[in-house]
């Protein structure tokens, strides 16, 4: 039993490195990427192979807010409009939302920058003057509402991207930054809920752009990640953006 678990493992590592390695080789020129236009302007990836030898595109840290930051912090969202560059280059992560490390309790990861998400299409409408209609899949991650990112490192869409998935994963805001409620000084609470929301608005608007279908998303997480989509499912202000849920580990109640 102990060997079966220590293959699995193996198994599971050499695909996630594999993976990672994969989209942190050095990227070509602007030019020579894949690009996709949205509403708010033009985004820039990297195709990416995956282990059955087919191809993928990635867009990553992608903004869908503004910096939480000065006025803005603990407030609702602010959706980005315009991107402040002509073509935004996302082939690599952001940094996650501040932090405490989950390993060396005594250090602050992260940072308040613009709120983040990644995409990862198997084709994109430009590739072959196609008209794709992938289903859409939505994770939000767990970690106690106080840790954890929408790093692929630690959620890897390859399995996914193999079946002609699409996969977003979203970073939002944790602990007091995310879930202060201190109705006193004009601070309502639940901002990190409210990221996600504007992360499934963002979906709705855009997925279409890189073959995505918007009337077939699925949302689904893990740990915290799961209470936050059952509270989406529950919200009326929700529901319109995704037409399915899964719920891994943890409901709000039963």
């Amino acid at each position: 039993m102990f060997e079966f678990i220590k293959a699995v493992y193996r198994l599971l590592v050499g695909t996630t490195k594999y993976a990672y390695l994969q989209r942190t080789k050095k990227v070509g020129h602007l030019s020579d990427r894949p690009t996709v236009t949205l509403s708010e302007g033009k985004v820039c990836g990297i195709s990416v192979n995956l282990p059955n030898g087919k191809q993928y595109h990635s867009f990553q840290g992608i903004p869908y807010a503004r910096a939480p930051v000065g006025k803005l912090r603990f407030a609702p969202p602010v959706p980005v409009e315009k991107f402040d560059l002509e073509v935004v280059d996302c082939a690599r992560e952001c940094e996650p939302c501040t932090q405490v490390d989950l390993y060396f309790r005594w250090r602050i990861i992260g940072e308040e920058g613009p709120l983040c998400l990644n995409v990862y299409t198997p084709t994109l409408p430009s590739d072959q003057n196609t008209n794709p209609q992938f289903p859409v899949m939505v994770y939000i991650h767990g970690g106690g509402f106080e840790s954890g990112s929408g790093s692929t490192f630690l959620h890897d869409p390859i399995h996914l991207l193999q079946e002609d998935v699409i996969v977003v994963l979203m970073n939002y805001r944790l602990g007091p930054l995310g879930f202060l409620s201190f109705p006193e000084m004009g601070i309502a609470g639940n901002a990190g809920l409210k990221d996600q929301l504007l992360a499934l608005k963002w979906v709705k608007r855009n997925i279409a752009q890189f073959g995505g279908d918007p009337n077939n998303v699925t949302l689904f997480g893990q740990s915290a990640g799961s209470w936050s989509v059952y509270l989406h499912y529950l919200s009326l202000n929700s529901r319109q953006y995704f037409n399915r849920a899964i719920c891994q580990s943890g409901v709000v109640c039963t």
